[in-house]
C-alpha cells in the first residue's frame, strides 16, 4: 500500500481496487464486529492504514488533541519514540513520503480518461500536476471552444482577506494544455531521454558556495594540522637531558598532546563530512546515462502510459504568471526506480538483457516560456 501510494501515487480507492483483484494474497480487513465486515478493501480502510505511523515500528503520541474536540494534530506536532519499539512493516522515510501526497492529490482521481461525473466531457492529461505559483494551489482543467486549459480561479468567499496573495492574483488565470504538453514532451526528450541530457544536467549543477560553518570547520582543521606538525617536530627534535625519567615524562606528555589533537581533528573531519552531506546536491548525473534514448516523442504514447510515467517521475509543473513561464520538476527516488525501469522499458521496448537503472536519487528542474490564455490566440510555446 505504501509503495503504491508513494511510488505510483495512486489514490485510496485505486489502491483498494488493486488489492481486491487478489483477495487470497491481500485478504480484506476484519473489523472487531464481524457483522460490519464488507468482504473487500475500501478506500477508507486503505487511508486508515496509510495514516497510521505505528507501522514504522515507532510509538507516536499527540496524534489527537486532548482538547478542541479531539481533532487530529498535524504530523509536525506528533511525538515519536527515540527508537523503534516493535517490528516495523515500512520504513519511517516511506511513511513520511506518503504524508504530503494527500494534499497534492486531494479531489483528484488516479485513473486516466474521462471521469464518472455525467458533466465530464473530456480528460486532462496533466490533471493534478499543474499548480499556480502565486497561490500554491492546484490548477483545474477547463475547456473553451473545445480547447483544454488549466485555470486558477480563487473564490473570493474563501480567500479574500485571508490570504496575502489574493490581492495580486488575477481573477481568472488560464494556460493552454497543448502548450504545457509541448513543453513537457520536449523536456523529457532533451533533459531525460535525449543524447545530451548529461551535459544539460551538468550545466545546472554548479557547486554552491560553502556555508560559514563549513568555512570555520575547514579553518579549524588547518590549524589542527599545523599543531600536529608542531608536536611531531618537538618529538623529533628532542635533545636528551641525561635524566631518563625526565626524558620519558616529556615524550609521554608530547604523545598525549598529539593523541588529543588527533582525536579532535578526527571529530572535526567527521563534522565536515556531515556538513557536506547536508549541503551537497544529491543529484547523480550517471543515473540519466542509464535511461534509454527514446527515439519517439511522448506525444505518441497513450494517455494511460503517459500518466503512469509522469507519476513515476513525480512530475510537477509550477506556472509563473508574471513571467509566463513554467518550472518543470521531476524526482527519481531510490524506491521508485523499479517502477520507472518497467515504464521506460515499456515505452522504449529495448532488447532482452538490457541494463537496469541503478538506484540513486535525482532532482531535475527546468524553466520554460509558455503562452498564456488570450481569446483568439492559437500560438505555441518554445523552449528558449
Amino acid at each position: 500500500m505504501f509503495t503504491l501510494r508513494a511510488v505510483h501515487r495512486l489514490g485510496y480507492k485505486a489502491i483498494a481496487d488493486r488489492l481486491n483483484l487478489h483477495p487470497a494474497d491481500y485478504p480484506p480487513p476484519m473489523p472487531v464486529d464481524p457483522r460490519r465486515a464488507v468482504g473487500r478493501w475500501s478506500g477508507s480502510a486503505v487511508r486508515d492504514i496509510l495514516a497510521n505511523p505505528k507501522y514504522t515500528g515507532y510509538m507516536v503520541w499527540n496524534r489527537r488533541a486532548t482538547k478542541k474536540g479531539g481533532k487530529n494534530n498535524p504530523p509536525s506536532e506528533w511525538v515519536w519514540s527515540h527508537r523503534p519499539t516493535h517490528e516495523p512493516l515500512v520504513t519511517k522515510e516511506l511513511f513520511q513520503a506518503v504524508t504530503p501526497i494527500g494534499r497534492t492529490r486531494q479531489g483528484s482521481r488516479s485513473a486516466p480518461g474521462v471521469g464518472a461525473n455525467p458533466q465530464a466531457l473530456r480528460s486532462y492529461r496533466l490533471r493534478s500536476y499543474v499548480s499556480c505559483e502565486i497561490c500554491d494551489r492546484r490548477m483545474h482543467g477547463k475547456s473553451r471552444h473545445a480547447v483544454p486549459y488549466y485555470a486558477c480561479e480563487p473564490d473570493m468567499r474563501h480567500h479574500k482577506d485571508r490570504r496575502d496573495w489574493y490581492s495580486s492574483h488575477p481573477k481568472s488565470l488560464w494556460v493552454r494544455e497543448d502548450d504545457l504538453l509541448d513543453v513537457v514532451y520536449e523536456f523529457f526528450a532533451e533533459r531525460v531521454f535525449g543524447p545530451h541530457r548529461i551535459a544539460a544536467l551538468g550545466s545546472q549543477l554548479a557547486p554552491s558556495a560553502p556555508s560559514d560553518e563549513t568555512k570555520l570547520v575547514k579553518e579549524e582543521l588547518l590549524d589542527l594540522d599545523q599543531r600536529l606538525d608542531n608536536v611531531l617536530a618537538q618529538i623529533e627534535a628532542q635533545v636528551p637531558t641525561g635524566d631518563d625519567e625526565i626524558d620519558r615524562a616529556f615524550r609521554e606528555r608530547l604523545q598525549r598532546r598529539y593523541a588529543d589533537l588527533a582525536r579532535t581533528r578526527r571529530a572535526k573531519s567527521e563534522q565536515l563530512k556531515a556538513l557536506a552531506r547536508t549541503q551537497a546536491p544529491v543529484e547523480d548525473q550517471t543515473l540519466l546515462d542509464e535511461l534509454p534514448n527514446l527515439g519517439a516523442s511522448l506525444a505518441s504514447v497513450g494517455e494511460d502510459l503517459q500518466r503512469r510515467l509522469f507519476e513515476a517521475f513525480h512530475l510537477e509543473l509550477r506556472y509563473r504568471q508574471a513571467s509566463h513561464e513554467v518550472l518543470i520538476k521531476i524526482t527519481i527516488k531510490e524506491d521508485n526506480v523499479p517502477a520507472l525501469t518497467a515504464l521506460t522499458n515499456e515505452i522504449a521496448d529495448p532488447p532482452e538483457g538490457g541494463s537496469a537503472i541503478r538506484t540513486s536519487s535525482l532532482v531535475l528542474g527546468a524553466p520554460c516560456r509558455i503562452r498564456t490564455y488570450a481569446p483568439g490566440s492559437g500560438g505555441r510555446c518554445s523552449i528558449p
